[in-house]
Formats: C-alpha cells, sequence, structure tokens
C-alpha cells in the first residue's frame, strides 16, 4: 500500500482550494447552518441538505426551477457544502460558499436561507451564521480543515451531490 505523505496531502488541498477559488461563480457569503439532531450516517446528512437545496431553489427561481436550470447554469443557486461531523461539544453543522443569485440583495438572500433551514425539521435556529465573503480563498481553507481527503470513512467531507458550481 502506498504510503501519502503530508506534503502530498497538502498539495491535493490546495489545488482543491484554488479549484475553488477559480470558478466563475461569484461566492460572496460564508454560511454555518447547524442541525438540531444528528441524522442517521452521512447518506441522511446530505439528504437533508438536498431538500433544503430544492426548497431554496424554489424560492429562489420557482417552481420550475429544474427546467429553467437545464436552460441555464446560473439558474440555481451556486453552492459549495461541506459537512463537519460534531466532535467534543460541537453540533453536526454544514459550512458553505454561497453566490446570491443576482436578482436578489445579499440580505434578502441571507434570510431565505435562514428562514428555509429553520424551517426544516432538522435546522436549528441556533448557532446558523452568515456573513460577507472578503477573502474566499481564507474562508475555503477554513471550511476544509477537517475535511480529509485520505481518510475513506471520514465524516467531515465535500458534498459533492449538493455542489453547484457554474
Amino acid at each position: 500500500m502506498n504510503e501519502i505523505t503530508v506534503e502530498t496531502k497538502e498539495r491535493l488541498e490546495q489545488q482543491m482550494i484554488e479549484q475553488f477559488c477559480d470558478v466563475t461563480c461569484n461566492f460572496d457569503l460564508a454560511v454555518t447552518l447547524t442541525f438540531t439532531r444528528a441524522p442517521t450516517g452521512p447518506e441522511a446528512v446530505e439528504r437533508d441538505f438536498r431538500h433544503f437545496m430544492n426548497r431554496l431553489n424554489r424560492a429562489t427561481y420557482g417552481n420550475d426551477w429544474r427546467e429553467k436550470a437545464e436552460q441555464c447554469a446560473d439558474q440555481r443557486i451556486a453552492v459549495i457544502p461541506i459537512h463537519e461531523d460534531g466532535y467534543g461539544r460541537k453540533q453536526l453543522h454544514y459550512h458553505c460558499v454561497f453566490s446570491t443569485p443576482e436578482h436578489l440583495s445579499i440580505e434578502k438572500f441571507s434570510k431565505m436561507i435562514l428562514f428555509i433551514w429553520s424551517e426544516l425539521r432538522i435546522g436549528s435556529k441556533k448557532y446558523n451564521e452568515i456573513k460577507k465573503i472578503y477573502d474566499r480563498e481564507g474562508w475555503i481553507d477554513y471550511i476544509m480543515k477537517e475535511v480529509n481527503l485520505l481518510i475513506p470513512d471520514n465524516n467531515n467531507k465535500i458534498d459533492a451531490l449538493n455542489m453547484h458550481t457554474y
């Protein structure tokens, strides 16, 4: 079995950060969303976040958002979600970068995110946070802190199923 060095791991993580910072989306919001209770396993976590994103896309682009998104990629909310296991005294939560849709203000979109998340049975009304991003690379580096690309069973991971960039 090949051993992967710390340098290789750091290089892989740096490549991911550069790739995220390179996309044409204007990622402008740093978002942390907490769960009221831990879903049973990573698949349930991703399913619940997908449900949240479906509702957020519907509220943003209308009931036919999927058809619009097939025609034009920017008719779907751009997001990079990373779920982080609660360890110690932390709750299970998501760190995300969002791109505010052009037709909404940052304030209105932020309120929509918090409202829709808190309306879900799994979405906590506490400890959620949204801030404008001034250092995209720094935020992405922060949210990747618990992601370990080298451990297959690591539950702190990029939610690739719910990620959308353009």
